[in-house]
């Protein structure tokens, strides 16, 4: 499985403190449950979407994008949100106010 993967990945030095992205996985998934082994979420509630796509009528939302923070890092999520009306792509952007101790 691909999130056991990156796992192992970012587990090799430097450890990776972040992990960030789109991984296509909603966050009741099994990928999910993998990555939050390690790894906690920046967020404590999920947006209402961030990934929306409209064609012809058909509209597709989904929770998928991610910022993980490692567990075992001392660092505080001081705010964090999503641009939900922000419209470059079929994805919006998140982000996260970290503060490192």
């Amino acid at each position: 499985m691909q999130a056991e993967e990156l796992l192992n990945f970012a587990k090799e030095p430097p450890v990776a403190q972040i992990i960030a992205g789109d991984t296509n996985a909603e966050p009741d998934e099994k990928a999910i449950a993998i990555l939050t082994r390690d790894y906690r979420d920046a967020f404590s509630e999920r947006p209402p979407y961030t990934f929306l796509w409209e064609r012809g009528g058909v509209v597709d939302k989904e929770n998928i994008d991610y910022i993980l923070l490692k567990k075992d890092w001392p660092a505080k999520v001081k705010d964090y949100g999503c641009l939900c009306d922000v419209e470059v792509s079929d994805h919006r952007p998140v982000w996260a106010l970290i503060e490192i101790s």
